[in-house]
């Protein structure tokens, strides 16, 4: 494969990571702290239309990550390098990336449950339970990082 397709498949995959990447920092780290501060109307009103974008967005984008991640492994020739480091740390990171894809669909799934939630106490368990959720998927992304500068000095 040429050099410069591989440049293009590696910064495609940098840049849809760090959209999926910087999208969970933002939310774990601004909006669903501000969320959770807001009068329950407010939470409701905001989260109904922001949970909406989210999943026509994410999803997507994730699997952009995940599919250029094979390609850009299927373009080095990863299957033949399980004698080292690198093929057995891009396998850890699949699995870690399909691991986070499927996470996202049952966070999907309570964000639907919380737009057909009135506000009050059960609105406000659901959205600690996503908040809940979208840790356990940062701490996934930790992760990632790590397999993927592993990656980059050959390991």
């Amino acid at each position: 494969m040429p050099v410069w397709v591989q440049i293009v498949l590696q910064y495609a995959h940098i840049f849809f990571a760090i959209f999926w990447f910087g999208g969970v920092l933002t939310a774990d780290f601004l909006i669903l702290p501000v969320l959770s501060g807001l009068k329950p109307d407010t939470q409701k009103e905001f989260s109904v239309p922001f949970g909406a974008r989210v999943e026509r967005v994410v999803i997507p984008v994730a699997a952009i990550v995940i599919l250029l991640g094979i390609v850009r492994g299927i373009s080095v020739n990863v299957f033949s390098r399980f004698d080292v480091a690198y093929g057995w740390t891009w396998l850890a990171s699949l699995i870690v990336g399909l691991g986070l894809l499927s996470m996202l669909p049952i966070i999907s799934t309570q964000v639907h449950r919380l737009q057909a939630t009135e506000a009050g106490p059960q609105f406000a368990a659901l959205l600690d339970r996503i908040k809940a959720l979208t840790v356990v998927e940062l701490l996934g992304f930790l992760v990632i990082l790590g397999l993927m500068i592993a990656m980059r000095f050959g390991y």
